[in-house]
């Protein structure tokens, strides 16, 4: 459905002289990952309305996607597999944050962060097979990492400090830096496993 759709918006591009027909690979490409993006973004927004944690949500996934977009990991092998990945992934998360907010366990949340930030830390970026990264693309990359990963750190630390109402929204923040370090392991986990593989 995806790859239709994208394919019939590059399509309505190209016969209006918006696009050449050697960009019409890399603008389905794009129209792929934003439509992807629309719906799970449609999908987890909407859950949060259910639980009435909209604004969680978009703390959630401003900072998710800023450090997810130059931090790389695991990446699903198709959109339906990414979309059902990222939805029931942030799903769940956001009851299992909510339940660690009720019992008042903010010193297992300041472990979770400090864990979260060290993995980020050390082993960002994490590239993809289909998309390997250069040496200067990957220092590059991990530079913006830890620019970002502290400046997040950073304005947490002091919304808490200065607005300390707003503690609780500053977790979603946190869970968000956490879910971005759990997609960066199961990628080096997936690495491993095919150097394995070719080794063999």
């Amino acid at each position: 459905m995806i790859s239709v759709l994208s394919k019939r918006m590059v399509s309505c591009w190209l016969d209006h002289d918006v696009i050449t027909k050697e960009q019409v690979r890399a603008y389905t490409y794009g129209c792929e990952l934003l439509v992807s993006d629309m719906i799970s973004n449609a999908i987890v927004l909407f859950a949060a309305l259910l639980m009435d944690k909209v604004m969680g949500m978009i703390i959630f996934m401003a900072v998710f996607t800023s450090i997810r977009v130059v931090c790389g990991g695991h990446h699903a092998s198709s959109y339906r597999n990414c979309i059902l990945t990222f939805t029931s992934s942030t799903i769940i998360l956001f009851i299992v944050t909510d339940w660690i907010v009720a019992r008042e366990m903010y010193a297992f949340l300041f472990l979770l962060l400090v864990i979260a930030d060290i993995i980020l830390l050390v082993f960002a970026p994490v590239d993809h097979p289909n998309r390997p990264l250069a040496e200067e693309e990957k220092i590059k990359f991990r530079k913006k990492t830890i620019i970002r990963v502290v400046i997040i750190n950073a304005i947490m630390l002091l919304t808490c400090t200065i607005f300390p109402f707003l503690a609780d929204e500053m977790v979603y923040a946190l869970m968000a830096i956490c879910d971005t370090a759990i997609f960066l392991i199961i990628g080096l986990g997936e690495k491993y496993l095919q150097s394995i593989k070719k080794a063999i």
